[in-house]
């Protein structure tokens, strides 16, 4: 038979309250053209059954005899799978209807993006819609500034990128794994988020993000440590704490200063990132920086004024001129 436009990766461990209406979202898709790899990470609830209890021949159950974790099945699923597009679904979210037919056509039309997501409602212990960042350079800007700026089951990935460039899920990242690629596939394609809901994500106690936060801050702390470094190829100790915004610890110098300043008009001149963005945000907090350094008030007031920003603030310069 031909192969499906379309791969739909799931993985499975103990979702028996919602795996239902996870496959159920996913097989009443207006686009039907897909096949959906579920990945049963060795349940000890009812899991399987439910899965087994739909008749689609679009399913494929692939069992593992022991639990793995999630991250090696995703991997497995982006080598099984035989579509042109590979889409991403968790077994306790609820995909919009249209959600395949939108983000098909939207890879089909823009061959440069390699990575389509949407905007997220929240469901279950969390009310509310998260509106990403839509275009590639904010994306990437907020990559770099905040975090991740993609939901990872709303996401469809074009597999030829994947291919052509060996790019995969790092185990070793869990759970932070999807903002490591998405920064590794900025770097060869582009991103993009359809502004509107296309998912509703599922809020409880067991979600990843909440069961595993301690792990999850120290991975998204080391890509982002990965993408200054990508970016400046040696920052400073002092760099690396200035985007990450870790406040000083002791007096900066004159010089640290002045090499933070040039180090950002590096970022800037890259043409990368959203110029808005970044000198509205780091241009604020450059200011509590040259209070924390050991220069003059004048001085202050000069790193200030040399700092590439949008707004200018007359009182601020006064501030610092009379700092000690």
């Amino acid at each position: 038979m031909p192969s499906p436009i379309l791969s739909v990766i799931m993985p499975v461990y103990n979702a028996e309250k919602y795996v239902y209406e996870a496959i159920d979202s996913i097989l009443r898709q207006t686009f039907a053209d897909f096949e959906l790899l579920i990945f049963d990470d060795c349940s000890t609830d009812s899991s399987r059954e439910i899965i087994l209890s739909f008749r689609d021949s679009r399913i494929r159950l692939i069992d593992s005899p022991v639990n793995t974790g999630y991250v090696k099945h995703l991997n497995e699923g982006l080598n099984q799978a035989k579509g042109k597009y590979i889409a991403r679904m968790d077994a306790d979210d609820m995909a919009a209807s249209d959600r395949f037919l939108l983000q098909v056509q939207y890879l089909n039309r823009h061959e440069e993006v390699a990575v389509c997501g949407s905007w997220i409602e929240f469901i279950g212990e969390k009310q509310g819609v998260l509106e990403y960042p839509v275009d590639h350079r904010n994306i990437v800007t907020h990559l770099l500034l905040f975090g991740n700026a993609m939901a990872h089951p709303t996401v469809m990935l074009r597999k030829s990128v994947l291919t052509d460039h060996r790019l995969s899920y790092d185990a070793s990242l869990e759970p932070a794994e999807d903002y490591d690629l998405w920064h590794q596939i900025s770097a060869v394609a582009q991103l993009y988020n359809i502004p509107d809901v296309l998912l509703k994500y599922r809020v409880h106690s067991q979600n990843e993000s909440v069961v595993k936060k301690n792990k999850q801050d120290l991975a998204v702390l080391e890509i982002r440590q990965r993408m200054i470094k990508e970016a400046l190829n040696r920052p400073s100790d002092k760099m690396n704490a200035f985007v990450l915004d870790q406040f000083p610890q002791g007096g900066l110098t004159n010089l640290e200063l002045t090499n933070i300043r040039l180090d950002v008009l590096r970022i800037l001149n890259s043409g990368r990132y959203n110029d808005w963005t970044v000198k509205t945000v780091w241009s604020n907090r450059f200011v509590a920086w040259c209070q924390a350094s050991t220069g003059s008030g004048w001085l202050k007031m000069i790193h200030y004024i040399r700092f590439p920003k949008y707004f200018f603030s007359m009182r601020i310069c006064l501030s610092l001129l009379l700092h000690k």
